[in-house]
């Protein structure tokens, strides 16, 4: 048992474990492991290709553009509008932010299978610079919009747009980042997101006192018209379906070992291929949109698969914990936008985007300090678990993270209640923006590493679940508040929170007995039948009947 996570007995290393680092029991010396590609004493996963058109083997300035511009998109942000909105339209405050806010997020999650499939099957760049160039002929049409179907029909188009973003940055990163990197660049994103929400609503405040809610929409046309540039010239396609070095999979499917005997199977299991050596792409070659098929991927196998991966545990769990936080962070700044507009506060449009800069600056802080906690945290423990890299250690994050995301709820409800001055209520609103990048970090990149090889589907489930808890969030939770009252509200909030949070214990302490059953499930599933699986998981020695009479069938 390393540090709490209880092994398995059926696999030594099920997917998602993996040797990361040298320690005592792995060293240069150790067959097996020679020949391996390093950095310093952590060994890449996955193992880079000997070919520079392999993204794993792109230099460090076109990663950095790559990753950044597919995470600098930024959203009409019209939450500062909501009540002006409302006013100018006849409709409640949850009715205004359902459909002008809600609405998006929703269709996002909703169409998510949709682009995570074709990418499969054409490539993301296609994808990236289609949702840019939709965001740019929807805002141009928000900014003559005149009615509030308008607003709605513009904004589903938006959500769907948008969907790209949701599942292939992270497949992005799995693209062009190895194993011990992703944490900070997962971080980054989070903090790309955060930011453009925050420093959005403040642009956002102060467009609409001055030039009105639809000038927005402009000038987000001309901020989407650039980056739609900069992408066409600057992000290129990630996809590489030409074979890598791998570790053999017999080491995911053999049998209970001791922790002694990890270096010496894989004496045996190293397999590097041979490979011919290619010649840059040249850049003219690149800008191409499309490329046809790049890979042999199914589109109707992958755009109902994401639904099969519910039942894996490690993407329900952080598709739960990333949907229902992130819907919080939403919620609780459409609620702030409605508080703080009304006495004592009585804040402008202006003001309401000003007050998300202390938020902004303390994620700005959090994000990468999470990021960097998650891959220091990951690698040392490895070091100390025989160089075994096991995804729960991720899950530590949430001891940092949750206590702080939970008592932001109850600071934040009490001081509103309370009628506090305006600098402590938008500190607990600090707080939370603390606590958050912790809690996202360590569900998203638990997931990421537990299911690498299928984390564009994974991550259709995760946008699947927050659109969900999203638009739950933006439709119900202001009457709801209004109708038990703030303080009750918020420590509601807070002990669902925990009760949610809390998810967190089993998945870290079972969390590698889980991915070993969805292994075996997975292999038995496609060479024995249902009868014969269940006989064998409840211990009887059975016979394959497709071998010999006297051969065992070992799982």
């Amino acid at each position: 048992m390393a540090y709490g996570v209880l092994d398995d007995r059926h696999l030594a290393l099920p997917p998602g474990s993996s040797i990361l680092s040298e320690s005592d029991n792995v060293t240069t010396e150790t067959p097996g492991i020679v020949g391996l590609k390093k950095v310093g004493n952590i060994v890449l996963i996955p193992q880079p290709s000997d070919s520079p058109n392999d993204p794993l083997n792109w230099y460090p300035f076109r990663i950095d553009s790559e990753t950044m511009l597919t995470r600098g998109s930024m959203s009409v942000m019209l939450t500062p509008a909501i009540p002006i909105i409302s006013h100018e339209f006849s409709v409640s405050v949850d009715t205004a932010s359902t459909w002008t806010i809600g609405l998006l997020v929703f269709w996002t999650g909703f169409t998510a299978s949709v682009t995570a499939a074709g990418s499969n099957v054409i490539g993301k760049r296609p994808f990236i610079l289609g949702s840019i160039l939709i965001m740019v002929i929807t805002n141009i049409w928000g900014a003559f919009a005149t009615s509030f179907a308008s607003l709605a029909a513009l904004r589903t188009l938006q959500g769907i747009a948008s969907a790209p973003y949701e599942t292939m940055v992270t497949a992005l990163i799995s693209d062009v980042f190895f194993l011990h990197e992703r944490g900070m660049w997962l971080a980054l994103w989070s903090l790309v997101i955060s930011a453009g929400i925050l420093i959005g609503q403040v642009l956002a405040g102060l467009i609409i006192d001055s030039l009105g809610y639809s000038a927005t929409f402009g000038f987000s046309a001309l901020v989407f018209g650039i980056l739609l540039i900069l992408s066409y010239f600057l992000i290129f396609e990630t996809t590489y379906a030409k074979p890598r070095p791998t570790l053999s999979k017999t080491l995911s499917t053999t049998l209970s070992i001791d922790r002694s005997l990890y270096a010496s199977s894989f004496e045996d299991d190293v397999d590097l291929l041979k490979e011919e050596v290619e010649r840059p792409e040249p850049y003219t070659r690149k800008l191409r949109i499309f490329r046809g098929r790049v890979s042999k991927a199914n589109f109707f196998r992958d755009l109902v698969s994401p639904f099969q991966l519910m039942a894996y545990p490690a993407v329900l769990y952080g598709a739960t914990i990333n949907g229902f936080c992130t819907a919080l962070a939403i919620g609780t700044g459409l609620l702030s936008t409605v508080l703080l507009t009304q006495p004592p506060y009585n804040l402008t449009p202006t003001f309401l985007g000003i007050v998300n800069i202390a938020p902004f600056l303390v994620g700005l802080v959090a994000a990468p300090t999470a990021g960097w906690m998650a891959d220091a945290v990951a690698k040392s423990l490895a070091r100390r678990n025989g160089g075994v890299f096991e995804p729960e250690f991720r899950i530590l994050l949430m001891a940092i993270g949750a206590p702080i995301f939970i008592a932001s709820f109850i600071g934040f409800g009490e001081s509103v209640a309370r009628g506090h001055p305006l600098p402590i209520v938008l500190a607990w609103l600090g707080v939370q923006h603390a606590g958050f990048p912790f809690v996202i970090q360590a569900a998203l990149s638990y997931v990421l590493d537990c299911h690498a090889h299928e984390s564009n589907l994974a991550f259709v489930v995760i946008a699947f679940f927050k659109a969900i808890f999203a638009f739950i969030a933006t439709s119900f939770l202001s009457g709801f508040m209004i109708k038990v009252g703030v303080r009750h509200f918020f420590y509601g909030v807070a002990g669902v929170t925990t009760a949610v949070l809390m998810l967190s214990v089993p998945v870290y302490v079972y969390g590698k007995r889980f991915r070993s059953f969805v292994s075996i499930c997975s292999l038995a599933m496609s060479e024995l039948s249902w009868a014969d699986f269940i006989y064998r998981w409840r211990g009887v020695q059975l016979v394959d009947r497709r071998r010999s009479k006297d051969e065992p069938l070992l799982l």
